[in-house]
C-alpha cells in the first residue's frame, strides 16, 4: 500500500488527500488521492469479504466512528473540498 501510493504521489505530492490508514467499515487499508481531474480516488487493499453462506450479524456505527481505526485524522477538505465553489460555477469545465 505504502509503496504503491508513494509511487502515485512521486512528483505530484499535491495529489495526496488522506492516508495511509485503515477503515473500520470493511477493515481495509486506504489512501485517498486526487486523480488528474481533481476527483478523489480511494486506493485500497485487504477489504473484508463476507461469503454468502456465512452467519453474520450486521452492526451500526454511530456517527463517523466507522471511518477510521488508525491513521491520520480525516482532513476537513475530505468533506468540504476547498475548490467546491469553483466546481459549482463550472470553473473546472472544458477549456
Amino acid at each position: 500500500m505504502g509503496r504503491g501510493a508513494a509511487g502515485m504521489l512521486e512528483g505530484h505530492p499535491e495529489r495526496h488527500v488522506w492516508g495511509l490508514g485503515r477503515h473500520h467499515y470493511g477493515s481495509n487499508f486506504f489512501w485517498y488521492l486526487k486523480d488528474p481531474a481533481g476527483n478523489f480516488s480511494e486506493y485500497y487493499s485487504d477489504l473484508d469479504c463476507i461469503p454468502e453462506d456465512t452467519d453474520w450479524d450486521p452492526d451500526v456505527f454511530a456517527g463517523g466512528n466507522g471511518r477510521l481505526i488508525w491513521g491520520p485524522p480525516m482532513p476537513p477538505s475530505f468533506i468540504h473540498p476547498e475548490d467546491l465553489a469553483a466546481l459549482m460555477t463550472g470553473a473546472h469545465g472544458p477549456r
